[in-house]
Parts: structure tokens; C-alpha cells; sequence
């Protein structure tokens, strides 16, 4: 009996000594924490990335860093310390659309990720990408969606057109940063010009923003794009 409890505490020691050598070698990688270290991470996948800008996102409580991957743009969030972008994470809706209480107006499908100190949402249906930011940054923690595509509203696809057209180039190198619906003050959508008449009644429209090589461009629209204004 006493060499047998000899034995059994040689095979205790032996494993706690193993468990402790398997626990300083131990080769997990680290989360990523900073804007940084998720750009780096894009391009070690091999992602092309650019930034577009800077945008200020008062339901986020932080502005907004907008970077193109490959051709989709990515909505990336920083925070002072992971206890800071916890604070707003938990308030995003399942949807993804209501963020502190407020609503929230996306260009397409919110998929949202969270690590660290960062929130990274992409709006949009691109399953490879969505597929690299979750390897990334775990599962989103949005709800996922059906792969049916809605369109966009006729005012916001009115806007691309028409800005398409002013510029010269493609409507597909148009981005929609965001469009949300509102009722101008009149029919001239909040915006008058000199010798034009405004008849001072609501007019049911959207605002819109979009974006093309990082230049933003404000429009106001009525409700079909029949009337597009930009500022």
C-alpha cells in the first residue's frame, strides 16, 4: 500500500510539472487590440487596403476610421481601453441597428465584429469578406442574414446616377457612407437658390451620403431622387 501511494504522488507530480511547462510554452496568439494591428492583419491575408477617411458617428461616441477592403468599405471604431468599447458594444441591437437606444441607418447589412478596443462593422453581403473578418475577429455579433439582397432605396440609386454622371465615371466606384429619411422644411429640401420658389410645405425625402476616392458628397433628395440637391 505505501509504495502504491509512492506512486501514485510520483504521477502527480510528474503532471502538474507537465501542465505548468505546456502552460509557459504555450504559443496563443493575441487578440487584436488597435486599428493598427487590424490593418496589419488584413494585409498578412492578403487583403488591399485603403483608408478613405474620417467621419465623426455620434451613436458610436467615437469617430469612425473608413477603410477600403479590396472593393468593400469597412466602418472600424476605436476605443480608450477594451472596458470603454464594451460599454457601447452591449447596446447594439441583434440587427445591428439600434446602438445606444439610437437608430442607426446603414448603406447595406450590418455585420459587426468586436475585440479588444474595437468595433468593425461591414455593411454588406460579401461572404469572402466576412468570412476574413471573422477569422479575424471571431463571430460577429450580429444576427446573420438571408443571402437575398434588397435594394436600395430609388433616391439613393437616383444620387449615384446622378453623381456618376457629374463626375464622369462609374457608378460602381460610388460608395454609400449613409441615407436616411427625413421631411424637408420645402420643396427646394432645405436648400434655396436665388430666383428659384420654394413652396414652403414638408416634402417627404432622404439625406444622403456617399463617397468616391475619399471626397464625400451630401445630397438631399425628395422621395423618388426627382429632386436631388447637393451641399
Amino acid at each position: 500500500m505505501v509504495k502504491m501511494v509512492q506512486h501514485l504522488g510520483s504521477i502527480l507530480v510528474i503532471s502538474i510539472w507537465l501542465v505548468a511547462c505546456s502552460s509557459s510554452i504555450s504559443t496563443e496568439a493575441p487578440g487584436i487590440e488597435s486599428t493598427e494591428e487590424f490593418i496589419a492583419a488584413l494585409e498578412a491575408a492578403g487583403a488591399d487596403v485603403s483608408e478613405v477617411g474620417e467621419f465623426e458617428v455620434p451613436a458610436f461616441g467615437v469617430p469612425v476610421r473608413m477603410f477600403q477592403v479590396d472593393k468593400a468599405l469597412v466602418h472600424v471604431y476605436e476605443y480608450p481601453d477594451p472596458k470603454a468599447r464594451l460599454e457601447v458594444s452591449q447596446t447594439i441591437s441583434d440587427d445591428g441597428v439600434i446602438i445606444e437606444w439610437t437608430p442607426v441607418t446603414w448603406p447595406d447589412r450590418p455585420n459587426i465584429w468586436t475585440m479588444g478596443r474595437l468595433i468593425v462593422v461591414y455593411p454588406g453581403t460579401d461572404g469572402g469578406l466576412i468570412l476574413l473578418l471573422s477569422g479575424l475577429l471571431g463571430d460577429s455579433i450580429t444576427q446573420p442574414f438571408s443571402p437575398v439582397d434588397e435594394p436600395y432605396p430609388p433616391a439613393v440609386s437616383a444620387a449615384i446616377q446622378s453623381l456618376a454622371d457629374t463626375l464622369g465615371i462609374n457608378p460602381g466606384r460610388i460608395e454609400v457612407l449613409n441615407y436616411e429619411a427625413v421631411d424637408w422644411p420645402d420643396t427646394c429640401l432645405g436648400i434655396p437658390e436665388p430666383g428659384v420658389a420654394c413652396a414652403q410645405v414638408v416634402t417627404p425625402g432622404w439625406r444622403i451620403t456617399l463617397i468616391v476616392d475619399g471626397q464625400s458628397y451630401d445630397v438631399n433628395a425628395d422621395e423618388y431622387g426627382d429632386n436631388l440637391r447637393y451641399h
